[in-house]
């Protein structure tokens, strides 16, 4: 159960920073989040799946975020 809750929390730092335009390269975001480049690769993936439109842009070095997509875990209350 705590791996799912620090993969949805990690899924939620990286939104937040893809909306901030804040995530610097991919090294630095993964850097940032201490996890390995590929792991960070991966979590892209998975909110791709789930109908996040990510794309990486050089000219800004972040990610940028071109839809309305959330995630939320936990209580709704």
């Amino acid at each position: 159960m705590m791996k799912f809750l620090t993969q949805m929390e990690r899924y939620e730092c990286i939104l937040k920073l893809i909306r901030r335009k804040a995530t610097g390269t991919p090294q630095e975001l993964a850097n940032r989040l201490d996890i390995s480049e590929s792991t960070l690769y991966e979590h892209i993936r998975v909110l791709k799946h789930c109908g996040a439109q990510i794309e990486y842009c050089p000219c800004r070095q972040s990610y940028l975020l071109h839809n309305d997509f959330t995630i939320a875990f936990g209580n709704s209350d």
